[in-house]
């Protein structure tokens, strides 16, 4: 019995570890592109320039391939109201700044990431204009350049994790005298509408908890991610925490997440 019992953990362990392993694969970006050719003979898994439709044979016109075949890897940004908020653990919100929307171009750089660049618009805090450091319109915040990686969420879902390229600030203003803001740090989003289907369309969406401000989710494949705000004001001068809410809609060429 005792023999049995160990081959059986034996077994258990290396189908836990093929399990994780399947799960720990990173998701991709992927384009729908011609596929090669034998002779006169396509050897693509799919009929149509979307990758839907699958050939059984191996002899479609199409396949998936790297990002490095898409013709124009840029993207835009755009979104409604967003809102940054800061909170103390355990006590709640302490503050926000709150844009009325915002935009933003950038490009997929890699395999598994992208970088962009994004402007929010008309933001305020506690009615004080918000405006970045060498911005020259009052009102809004431009981000230094952004990193973004794709991760995998619980669930089976795709997010990112966004962070500035190369660390260090993701953004630096201030509001009319009364409240100077450095925002460190990362935070995960959800990105749905491409995640195995290949579309010039998608969502980047950014959730916090509306009670206690903490971002949701608040970590990707185990590893924690938090925004924090260097803050100085009348009222107070000190490092908080922070989560932003916002969902921005991608436009691009055709491209899908694919794990």
């Amino acid at each position: 019995m005792k023999r049995i019992s160990l081959v059986g953990l034996c077994l258990a362990a290396v189908f836990a570890f093929g399990a994780a392993s399947a799960m720990a694969a990173a998701p991709t970006y992927k384009v729908c592109a011609k596929a090669a050719k034998v002779g006169k003979t396509y050897t693509g898994k799919y009929n149509d320039k979307n990758c839907t439709e699958s050939n059984p044979k191996g002899e479609g016109k199409y396949e998936l391939a790297s990002y490095k075949s898409a013709k124009k890897p840029g993207f835009k940004t755009k979104s409604g109201k967003s809102t940054l908020y800061s909170y103390i653990p355990g006590v709640g919100i302490a503050g926000t700044v709150v844009c009325a929307k915002d935009k933003g171009e950038g490009e997929i750089t890699g395999e598994s990431t992208s970088k962009s660049v994004v402007i929010f618009e008309k933001c305020e805090s506690s009615g004080f204009k918000c405006t970045s450091t060498g911005e020259s319109k009052a009102g809004d915040i431009k981000t230094n350049p952004l990193k973004g990686t794709l991760v995998n969420l619980e669930g089976g879902k795709v997010g990112q994790v966004v962070e500035a390229e190369g660390g260090g600030a993701s953004a630096e203003f201030g509001c009319e005298g009364h409240l100077h803001v450095i925002t460190i740090g990362s935070l995960v989003g959800e990105e749905t509408g491409n995640d195995g289907v290949i579309s010039k369309e998608a969502t980047l969406a950014f959730h916090v908890n509306s009670k206690t401000g903490e971002q949701e989710p608040g970590e990707a494949e185990g590893t924690p991610h938090t925004l924090y705000s260097e803050i100085e004001s009348e009222a107070f001068t000190g490092t908080l925490p922070s989560g932003e809410e916002t969902e921005d809609a991608i436009k691009g060429e055709a491209e899908g997440i694919y794990g």
